[in-house]
């Protein structure tokens, strides 16, 4: 049998190990990643800030204000993301839907309640 029917089989279990992990490893990477280039960017805007205002003190103060506030909050996303989450779980309602009873045929289903265009 073809991969393809395989997967198109509604008996068919897919187990898929090692996905979640990868996809875990390589989110925490890339959340690395845009932490360190904020940082730098937010470094490289006061300093560009500097030089085209020719040192002036308001506009580097501002510029310094907005990339400390830019950086702040590329850095505790993860922060509001975990106090929401134990908010949401203090809460106690949880439902549980039993997904285990699928269709087999959703678009055949569907297609026969259309009424026939030559018909109309």
């Amino acid at each position: 049998m073809s991969t393809t029917a395989l997967l198109l089989d509604p008996n068919t279990h897919i187990v898929a190990e090692g996905i979640l992990e990868l996809v875990n490893n390589k989110g925490t990477e890339a959340q690395d990643t845009i932490r360190i280039l904020t940082g730098a960017g937010a470094c490289g805007g006061v300093a560009f800030t500097a030089v085209k205002s020719r040192f002036s003190l308001a506009p580097i103060l501002l510029a310094g204000l907005v990339a400390g506030l830019l950086v702040w909050l590329v850095w505790n996303v993860t922060a509001v993301k975990d106090k929401v989450g134990s908010e949401l779980e203090s809460m106690g309602h949880s439902i549980v839907v039993d997904a285990s009873e699928t269709p087999t045929d959703l678009l055949g289903s569907a297609l026969t309640s259309l009424p026939n265009p030559r018909e109309i």
